[in-house]
């Protein structure tokens, strides 16, 4: 099974608060359907995101940071729709950039696995050099403060400088006594962020595909009854996402699901169905 690929996916590099430019810190002041924004929570603390398990340590979000904290600012319907056509365009670029650049996922997720942290970096930083129009926007953050009022825009730099405060503050821990931990657990967040959007690109093409689903399983030729099987999986999981009931977690667990129903040649199959592109065996890689 292509435990490789699933681990950049489902952990990051090493994984949508991803952005092209790292947010900066400063001192403290769903997958098809898009994020809910606007939120009612008028009286948000800047810290309403952070939360800790029970070892103290911050429990890292699922969407993106500007997501999460969104959902806890009064946005006007006027306001709602402009983020959310923000997050529509995002998400586009970033499942084209998934679309063209297979090959260089692949290294990440195989350099990961092989405990090859500075080829995962590498490999990540390459994608990240071929953003184009998704990195010319610039930070998801200052997109988003120009089309809400300044009141919301002020609310959400304090949300969300709040959640990264409080996650790079816990990370450089580690290595205080170095210097630029600060630095380090910062592009340590930045790239888990990265691979998480990624990750949720990935899911998204999967799913969609859902519409295709018999054509593409019939290309596939896995015979009759593992066809029926991969179609109840994806039928149970589309009607649960049909009524916005699906968490990340039923996406993520939809996916691995898969990937073990299939096996290694035929999940690879699904990915060229799915991408339209040849996805390389780990024999094959370099």
């Amino acid at each position: 099974m292509m435990r490789w690929m699933l681990a950049l996916l489902v952990c990051g590099c090493g994984a949508a608060h991803a952005q092209v430019n790292p947010p900066a810190v400063v001192a403290p002041t769903d997958v098809l359907a898009g994020p809910k924004v606007g939120g009612a929570d008028k009286a948000a603390t800047p810290d309403v995101l952070v939360e800790r398990d029970f070892d103290g340590k911050v429990r890292r979000l699922d969407t993106s940071v500007e997501e999460a904290a969104l959902e806890h600012i009064d946005l006007s319907s006027e306001e709602r729709s402009r983020v959310e056509a923000i997050f529509a365009e995002r998400a586009a670029l970033i499942d084209k950039l998934v679309r063209e650049n297979l090959r260089t996922l692949m290294d990440a997720a195989a350099a990961g696995q092989a405990g090859d942290r500075q080829g995962q970096a590498r490999a990540v930083r390459e994608l990240i050099s071929k953003a184009g129009e998704l990195g010319e926007r610039g930070r998801l953050r200052d997109q988003i403060v120009k089309v809400i009022d300044p009141a919301k825009a002020d609310q959400l730099r304090m949300i969300t400088d709040a959640y990264w405060n409080a996650i790079v503050e816990e990370t450089q821990k580690a290595d205080a006594q170095q210097r630029g931990a600060r630095t380090r657990a910062l592009a340590r967040e930045f790239l888990l962020g990265v691979g998480q959007e990624i990750r949720r690109s990935y899911e998204r093409s999967i799913v969609s595909k859902g519409a295709e689903l018999d054509a593409a399983l019939a290309r596939l030729n896995l015979g009759e009854e593992k066809t029926t099987r991969v179609r109840n999986q994806f039928t149970d999981y589309g009607q649960k996402n049909l009524l916005n009931k699906a968490t990340p977690e039923d996406r993520r667990a939809f996916i691995q699901k898969l990937a073990q129903e299939l096996g290694p040649d035929e999940f690879r199959a699904l990915l060229r169905e799915v991408f339209g592109a040849e996805v390389p065996a780990r024999a094959e890689r370099p």
